[in-house]
């Protein structure tokens, strides 16, 4: 039994009837039909054969795993098994807030939701990412953005993001952010009062809406140091600013539109973001339908 080729599953480390619990599934151009196709096969497979056929399924029209939709003829070099000097492919979608974040005040009925970060893989270098970058699909509905990480030594060099029609938005290159050096204060492409989503990791972990105030200063983060629990680490704001890293430096000042509250800390009138992870503004909690989804 021949089928046409639709499916590739890469790990290197399982056996020809196991599913990767992690790793995206490739798709040929079959692409949303392939749930008929499985299904027409059932007839013809074995026990662990249908187990495997039924999963598929049941994934492929789900949103748990990305799906990267190839046409004949296309092809990339499979995921990396190593992450050392690679690059990385993160998707940024929304889902429910965390069940420790709640809001502590909002503005014109704007709401924030949780943030779903999917890692898809490492690859060995640019190209194969934004291959796949250009062919994933994951949770079209709720999608933000992209994010391609250059890892060197298991550190990040260089990160890019890119909005949700993969459109590049902002490059973060490792360097020269602090005050007096060659990057301090780099353009921003979002202006002052102009409003965006920031996508926010610990602790809120949450996607928020913000209106931009400006680029970053000391005194951005004297507020937030007041409230939260970095004082608790450090002898004197003075010595926390001067503690920051390149990346902090790399950073906006923005107002929230909606406060955030977790376990271990609350936003202010003024937060701070990484500069590569403010995103195109649009209402959230309005799911839209996408036609390029399975």
């Amino acid at each position: 039994m021949i089928i046409r080729s639709f499916i590739w599953i890469v790990n290197t480390n399982c056996n020809r009837y196991d599913l990767p619990k992690e790793l995206p599934i490739y798709m040929g151009e079959l692409g949303r039909d392939i749930h008929l196709v499985l299904s027409e096969h059932l007839s013809h497979a074995d026990a662990t054969q249908k187990a495997v056929i039924e999963r598929l399924h049941s994934t492929i029209v789900s949103d748990e795993w990305p799906v990267i939709r190839l046409a004949d003829g296309e092809s990339f070099t499979p995921i990396a098994a190593s992450i050392a000097d690679s690059y990385s492919l993160s998707v940024f979608c929304t889902k429910e807030l965390e069940e420790d974040t709640t809001y502590t005040h909002r503005e014109d009925g704007e709401q924030a939701l949780g943030l779903d970060v999917r890692y898809v893989g490492a690859f060995k270098d640019m190209e194969d990412a934004k291959f796949v970058l250009e062919h994933i699909l994951y949770r079209q509905a709720d999608l933000v953005g992209y994010e391609v990480a250059e890892e060197e030594d298991l550190h990040a060099t260089k990160l890019q993001t890119f909005d949700a029609n993969r459109n590049p938005l902002a490059t973060y290159t490792y360097g020269g952010h602090r005050p007096g050096g060659a990057k301090y204060q780099e353009a921003c492409r979002f202006t002052s009062g102009e409003k965006a989503l920031a996508v926010c990791q610990a602790p809120y972990y949450a996607v928020v809406p913000v209106k931009i105030i400006g680029p970053i200063t000391p005194d951005s983060e004297r507020e937030s140091w007041e409230l939260n629990d970095t004082k608790d680490y450090y002898g004197s704001f003075e010595e926390y600013v001067n503690d920051c890293d390149d990346w902090y430096w790399d950073s906006v000042a923005v107002h929230p539109l909606v406060y955030m509250k977790s376990f271990t800390g609350q936003m202010t009138d003024t937060e701070v973001v990484p500069r590569v992870y403010l995103f195109p503004y649009k209402p959230l909690g309005e799911r839209r339908e996408d036609p390029t989804s399975v």
